[in-house]
């Protein structure tokens, strides 16, 4: 049975493992969170062509 020094040794390699992993995923959201935002400025973009097409069909 492990003693209270080993376990809280191992508690505390377990908080920085989690430290790391945690950073790690918070870096890739920002990240992702970049792309979406380029993605939907895009997506604006391309509405008032969509909207000129269907107008242009109907009164062209």
């Amino acid at each position: 049975m492990a003693t209270i020094k080993e376990t809280m040794i191992r508690m505390e390699a377990h908080e920085k493992e989690c430290l790391v992993r945690y950073t790690d995923i918070q870096r890739q959201l920002e990240e992702s969170k970049i792309r979406f935002v380029k993605l939907e400025r895009m997506i604006f973009a391309i509405y008032p062509f969509i909207l000129g097409a269907i107008a242009f069909a109907k009164y062209g």
